[in-house]
């Protein structure tokens, strides 16, 4: 009779253990789905925001093109030795205003350039930025898809922890036996 509820007992095991293997692979699939859905949003995200580096960086290119014939403009109409020291100070301001706004769309156009130089990288600052819009345009895509990485997670730890178990368990019982031998 206890060969029979070993039996029984063994079918039960079975029986459980396919059904966590049909969970755990219904928890894969639907992580790999959430997680296609997520990427897919990310990827148009981050191609929009390739364009708008690319416009941004068009428009300081011209920007810059216009303040470079603004200097060359001033340069050519600098007032002459005959004229007032006001307006020599003045044809000054302007030069020094105008070489400072040149510097800072330089500099503002060396960022935009470093930012899309740095696109190549795996995890450039433009796939964070278009994951982060994704993450807030797609909350409760984002949430689902977290919540399905840590169940994935949180099995597989089950999982080793069970296997450590056995492990342990079957080395004691080894050990039992050596010593009743």
């Amino acid at each position: 009779m206890s060969s029979d509820s070993g039996l029984v007992k063994a079918d039960a095991l079975l029986h459980e253990a396919r059904d966590d293997v049909a969970a755990f692979d219904s928890l894969l699939e639907k992580r790999a789905q959430l997680e296609y859905e997520f990427n897919s949003l990310a990827d148009a995200c981050l191609l929009e925001k390739v364009a708008q580096v690319e416009r941004i960086e068009e428009r300081l290119e011209a920007m810059i093109a216009r303040q470079r014939d603004k200097i060359q403009s001033l340069q050519n109409h600098k007032p002459g030795l005959f004229k007032l020291p006001k307006a020599r100070g003045v044809w000054a301001e302007q030069c020094q205003q105008a070489q400072s706004r040149l510097l800072m769309l330089a500099d503002r156009l060396e960022d935009v350039q470093e930012l899309k130089h740095g696109m190549g990288s795996k995890n450039s600052r433009l796939q964070v930025l278009a994951v982060q819009k994704t993450r807030m345009n797609h909350q409760e895509l984002a949430q689902e898809l977290d919540e399905a990485q840590i169940a994935v997670r949180v099995h597989r730890l089950h999982q080793q922890q069970l296997a450590k178990k056995k492990q342990t368990q079957s080395m004691g019982l080894g050990q039992s036996l050596a010593i009743e031998r």
